[in-house]
């Protein structure tokens, strides 16, 4: 009966240090949630090309990292408006570094539809600041693991003539 027993409880104890030695790098990496990236404002606004149909800006989008580590923004996939008027849609599949607590630009490109910029540029026109609203998702790597995180945000914008 003793022979049996120890052999129960030494398979036992190697089986407890095999899913230990296994899932402890699982347990530290989601240890760390990721967090969203804070939108900290739009900078850089460049026509690109106009068109009476639709256009084409180039700017860069601001923002902050919150994670105490560092990350790769691999792809990005939001919708603007303005006043919740749609303005336009940005995509960006380039890969960027972004390093632990720190604020960075996200250089996109949108195509805007004329249709839907001239009420907006009217109403914008008339005010110093107006209702931005983001809605997407960003696609993160950290550690090897892609991660897809929603992004949601509305709030003023200052418009500087």
């Amino acid at each position: 009966f003793y022979p049996f027993l120890h052999r129960h409880l030494r398979m036992h104890s190697t089986l407890r240090i095999l899913l230990t030695t296994l899932l402890l790098p699982f347990s530290l990496a989601c240890k760390n949630e990721i967090k969203t990236p804070e939108f900290l404002g739009v900078n850089e606004v460049k026509v690109q090309s106009f068109g009476l149909k639709e256009s084409q800006l180039r700017m860069n989008l601001r923002f902050n990292n919150p994670n105490v580590f560092p990350i790769e923004l691999r792809k990005a996939d939001i919708d603007l408006s303005i006043d919740d008027r749609p303005l336009g849609k940005t995509l960006l599949d380039t890969v960027i570094l972004v390093p632990a607590r720190d604020s960075f630009e996200v250089p996109v490109r949108m195509r805007v539809d004329m249709k839907s910029l001239f009420p907006n540029l009217l109403a914008v026109a008339l005010k110093d600041e107006f209702d931005l609203g983001m809605n997407g998702s960003v696609r993160v790597r950290r550690s090897g693991i892609n991660l897809t995180i929603p992004v949601h945000y509305r709030g003023k914008q200052k418009i500087d003539f």
